[in-house]
């Protein structure tokens, strides 16, 4: 598996050379779909451009917004539709990256991405966040490859970088959560190789953030091997991405622009918090739901989301056994520490974020907010989008 995943990856500073041979090889004469950001109309791009023509491939550039209406999605499936591409190359961030797959899946069309930044792991991923409604989620194909051009990597603007330190800062969280896993099931999930990556953005972060370029390349190094890590765990089932998809949510309701790295962190945090209250109780008892009308009194579709919470709180199955749940209430120390360890880890590579700018303007938001935004979360539960073990305990219970 390791090679498979790796073998997709063209990472050097001619890597923009060795797509023109690719498409050359495998695409000559073809039709290409080249996708990018209305922000990325600079030299790469246009680098980018010259390579497609030299590989004797004919292409039409198509610009992806932040935000398109019902309209225009049918507009551009209608165009795609008539023009019957052989293959799309994305250029650019997560944005694009996700309008990218999001075609190819419906299109059936391979599809190639250039990667404009490290901010997360969806270059690498079969996982496509629908760019038109965050609140559904699915599998696509992987990309058929991977170019990274070191001279993207190291001119890419800060705020970017900064996505990428907060998308694997957010990773703490699904250490807390596969430990605790661990711990209570007698599992032996390995549990290392994460560690090792965490603890490396920790010890090149303060190179990082003083905008060295080198240390932007070890950023992506990173990001490569999490990535590689995540390929291997079922995301859909983490609470962290699925409560993502909340907070995007929130912000696009406010009308407010977030990263996805942000995002991330926040949904991470979020959740670390709500282990911590959870594991603060003297006692934990059977799961009783709570009077969700008192709680958000302004969630639509209440009805649906209350008739679905045993669904969306999987860790409703252990409350459910009596001698997980004296074993749980047994090792509540060991899972408080473990949850404390992690926050403590998080907040310590925040201080050091915080030397060189403000980390971000948004707070976390109140577990009121979380559901009120939240036509979003009868979503989760009808997609069938799991929150794995402590996730939707920690939030029916813990505020």
């Amino acid at each position: 598996m390791e090679n498979e995943f790796y073998s997709k990856i063209v990472y050097k500073k001619n890597a923009f050379l060795e797509l023109k041979e690719y498409l050359s090889q495998n695409y000559n004469g073809k039709k290409i779909l080249l996708i990018s950001t209305k922000s990325l109309v600079n030299a790469h791009l246009t680098e980018i451009m010259n390579m497609i023509s030299l590989s004797g491939c004919s292409f039409k550039h198509f610009i992806a917004k932040n935000n398109f209406s019902n309209f225009e999605l049918k507009q551009i499936s209608d165009l795609l539709t008539l023009e019957n591409f052989d293959v799309y190359v994305v250029f650019g961030a997560g944005r694009a990256t996700m309008v990218a797959k999001y075609f190819a899946n419906i299109f059936c069309v391979p599809y190639i991405v250039c990667p404009s930044s490290c901010s997360n792991s969806s270059f690498f991923s079969n996982i496509c966040i629908n760019p038109y409604d965050s609140t559904r989620n699915f599998k696509c194909d992987y990309p058929d490859k991977i170019f990274i051009n070191e001279s993207v990597v190291k001119t890419m603007p800060r705020k970017m970088v900064k996505q990428g330190i907060f998308f694997v800062m957010a990773m703490e969280e699904m250490l807390a959560m596969a430990t605790i896993e661990n711990i209570l099931f007698d599992k032996h999930n390995d549990l290392s190789a994460m560690h090792r990556i965490i603890n490396k953005l920790h010890n090149e972060l303060k190179d990082i953030m003083s905008g060295d370029v080198d240390s932007k390349l070890i950023l992506m190094d990173i990001i490569i091997d999490l990535s590689y890590e995540l390929d291997k765990i079922d995301l859909f089932k983490f609470a962290t991405f699925n409560l993502y998809t909340i907070m995007q949510k929130i912000f696009d309701n406010s009308n407010e622009l977030m990263g996805s790295g942000e995002a991330y962190l926040l949904a991470s945090k979020t959740l670390l918090l709500c282990y911590k209250n959870l594991f603060l109780q003297k006692k934990i008892k059977q799961l009783e739901l709570p009077n969700f009308p008192k709680i958000a009194k302004n969630i639509e579709k209440y009805s649906i989301f209350y008739k679905k919470i045993n669904n969306f709180a999987y860790f409703n199955n252990i409350l459910t056994k009596k001698e997980l749940l004296t074993r749980l209430n047994n090792l509540k120390e060991e899972f408080l520490y473990q949850c404390n360890k992690r926050i403590e880890e998080q907040d310590a590579m925040l201080e050091i974020i915080r030397k060189y700018e403000n980390i971000f303007t948004y707070q976390i938001p109140q577990i009121s907010d979380v559901f009120t935004a939240v036509k979003v979360l009868p979503y989760v539960c009808e997609n069938n989008f799991i929150v794995d073990l402590m996730g939707g305990f920690g939030f029916v219970n813990a505020f």
